[in-house]
């Protein structure tokens, strides 16, 4: 406890952090992309013939990862995120559709993706802030909103890219 108290001191001396409005803008960003992925998971599985409950009932959740999940806000860094979806949602329809509405979103710039890499991303400017967008397609009907990526479990099926 000592060390992570020591290393606590030192980030806080050290490493110019956020303000409590960037902060807020970050939380508002994190938001406005989880509504944008849910409601972008829900129009792929009715474009794909499913239903209005299952397409309801799909969900899709965007979650941090990284230095943000971690609570180190230093100024200028990225927020690394897994946008994680229901199995009828492949990764193609990421780079594909998703990608488009990103590019037509007003406070989106500076968009590119790399569909071949090792991990596969969309990376982004929203409002200023640079945003990386990982995807999990995972081998469930619907993504609950308490889906605990902590847990190992849940990567049980999934493919090799994910």
């Amino acid at each position: 406890l000592e060390c992570s108290a020591n290393l606590r001191r030192h980030i806080d001396a050290e490493v110019p952090q956020l303000s409590q409005e960037e902060q807020q803008k970050r939380v508002h960003i994190i938001s406005t992309l989880a509504e944008m992925f849910a409601n972008w998971v829900r129009d792929v599985c009715i474009h794909k013939g499913y239903s209005e409950q299952v397409a309801n009932n799909a969900g899709g959740g965007v979650f941090t990862s990284g230095s943000y999940r971690l609570g180190i806000s230093e100024s200028g860094m990225d927020i690394d995120t897994i946008c994680v979806a229901p199995q009828m949602v492949k990764r193609e329809d990421f780079f594909d559709s998703l990608k488009a509405i990103l590019e037509d979103h007003d406070s989106v710039t500076n968009l590119s993706s790399i569909e071949g890499a090792a991990v596969p991303i969309i990376t982004f400017d929203f409002d200023t802030v640079n945003i990386d967008l990982l995807f999990a397609s995972l081998p469930l009907d619907s993504i609950p909103a308490t889906l605990d990526l902590n847990d190992d479990n849940v990567l049980k099926g999934v493919d090799e890219g994910t």
